[in-house]
């Protein structure tokens, strides 16, 4: 072999290795399952769809515009257009009923005006019926087929006969049951009545079979958006079994909707115990103008939405100014601090509010809070939409009793981020270590009791500071924490075992209770 008979000496070799530096927590994935119909879409039934895209037109192209799935991708990316979103798109054709609801129309129109309609989502599917003056119930029965035609990715279809215009769900199945339909209160025409004679109703078939989860093998998802109708029972079984994986972080939460009368979503609470399972209520309607949900909005896609702000809030420097209130430079961007800032009064920009009296009374809310179920509703001002406290239906540990370690979102998130981290830095700071009883050697990866407790306490403290806020920060808190952790060696095994009897986590501050006397003089 030719050279070029370099001379270099003294010979030197000087090799880099990486910093030695804690690392964070795994980027926020998003799952969403839900109805479509393949031949309508490039999507494949029953198979793990990944990376869902950040453009309707690509979204629509992938599960058919008018699908159940695609609307659900469509408003999660409307609060989030940076987190991973894989999907689980089940074909709904095969299911045995689409559900359909009824829009009558009477009279003849004595002047030329509209009216508005709504189907599904007062921000998307708000439709306006043009009349002309002389124009008969079938005529404006059919403007509404028009109107409903020309919205390309509504997921209803329509046939008008004579003034009674029968719409039906896009997809087979029980999801479209809990469309909501409106007509807008004080759009109207002269001499034309026009009511919501029936709800949507008589969708049959669950898209949620034994097996549905299979396709994402070890992958983790955070948050798993998931049908309003299905059976829930799949759902809790996955994430449950997940909670406390060995050898892994595979936690996550799944969000689902409930609507229906005040005692019906009170059940729907109470049947969960889940530290896993995140439920929105919605008081469902039955009036002239509106049947289904109080906020007119497809149920799922409230879930969608909910699922795209907190990925957001837990990402590493995404901007999240628009979802916070209140001044706090740091937490004008996400990162596992959020997890312990409440999530109560985040803002909904584009959910509707719903009408007065439509909604939950307070004393409804408060009992609906404690059997596991969260609101979203209008704020004081009705400005806007807010998210009220955010429970899980955890309520009683295994053995019945009492317990309040997860029953908010908060309280999960926190221990979640808390553990991962801890799990992600243990893997990484012992990847190749000796273990002995002994004293260490220097320049040797090795690994005692001593420089254990050290290493997990130095954990603990960057998990209180101003990067985390997780954990009670000072001096007493790393106290109990360091006294009450217990560090077992096993030689023979190669084992060692930790148990952190107290981790003080930081919480929520959700009520504040004062009282002043009054005073007429100083």
């Amino acid at each position: 072999m030719s050279g070029s008979s370099i001379v270099s000496q003294p010979r030197v070799t000087i090799g880099i290795e990486g910093a030695q530096e804690n690392i964070g927590n795994s980027p926020q994935q998003i799952l969403i399952v839900g109805a479509f119909n393949p031949a309508t879409a490039t999507a494949t039934s029953a198979v793990l769809t990944e990376n869902v895209p950040n453009n309707n037109g690509a979204i629509n192209t992938l599960f058919g515009a008018k699908s159940h799935i695609a609307s659900l991708a469509r408003s999660l990316r409307k609060m989030n257009s940076i987190s991973k979103i894989d999907a689980i798109a089940i074909d709904a054709t095969s299911l045995t009923t689409a559900a359909t609801a009824t829009v009558t129309v009477a009279g003849t129109a004595t002047a030329s005006g509209s009216f508005q309609l709504v189907v599904g989502s007062y921000k998307d599917h708000k439709l306006t019926i043009n009349v002309a003056s002389g124009d008969t119930a079938t005529v404006i029965g059919d403007a509404i087929d028009t109107a409903v035609a020309a919205d390309t990715s509504l997921q209803v279809a329509s046939v008008n006969s004579s003034g009674t215009v029968v719409l039906t769900a896009s997809d087979k199945g029980l999801t479209g049951n809990v469309i909501p339909l409106q007509i807008v209160s004080g759009s109207s025409v002269a001499g034309v009545t026009a009511v919501v004679t029936a709800g949507f109703a008589s969708g049959a078939g669950d898209l949620a079979t034994a097996g549905l989860f299979d396709v994402i093998g070890n992958e983790r998802y955070q948050t798993v958006v998931y049908p309003s109708t299905s059976d829930v029972s799949i759902l809790t079984d996955l994430l449950d079994a997940r909670w406390n994986a060995d050898n892994i972080v595979l936690d996550g939460v799944g969000v689902v909707g409930s609507v229906g009368t005040y005692s019906q979503v009170l059940a729907v609470g109470a049947a969960q115990n889940s530290q896993s399972l995140m439920v929105i209520g919605s008081k469902s309607v039955a009036t002239n103008d509106l049947r289904g949900s109080s906020m007119v909005e497809f149920l799922d896609n409230v879930s969608a939405q909910f699922a795209g702000v907190r990925a957001r809030r837990l990402t590493d420097g995404a901007l999240i100014s628009d979802l916070v209130v209140g001044s706090a430079a740091l937490d004008a961007f996400g990162g596992s601090a959020l997890a312990s800032r409440p999530l109560f009064n985040t803002p909904f920009a584009y959910l509707p509010l719903i009408g007065i009296g439509y909604g939950w009374s307070n004393s409804e809310i408060e009992l609906l809070l404690a059997s596991g179920i969260s609101i979203v509703g209008s704020n004081r001002t009705r400005t806007g939409v807010l998210a009220g406290e955010i429970v899980t239906t955890y309520k009683t540990d295994a053995a019945s009793n009492p317990d309040e370690s997860f029953n908010f979102l908060n309280k999960v998130d926190t221990s979640s981020q808390c553990r991962e981290y801890f799990h992600n830095n243990i893997k990484k700071a012992y990847a190749q270590t000796r273990l002995t009883t002994g004293s260490l050697v220097s320049g040797r990866p090795m690994a005692n009791e001593a420089s254990i407790r050290g290493y997990l306490m130095s954990l603990y403290a960057d998990l209180s500071g101003s990067d985390y806020a997780l954990t009670v920060a000072g001096e007493a808190s790393q106290k109990v924490f360091a006294e009450n952790m217990t560090v077992t060696i096993d030689m023979s095994q190669g084992k060692v075992t930790v148990v952190f009897a107290k981790v003080p986590l930081v919480s929520q501050f959700r009520e504040f209770l004062g009282s002043f006397r009054v005073a007429f003089d100083v």
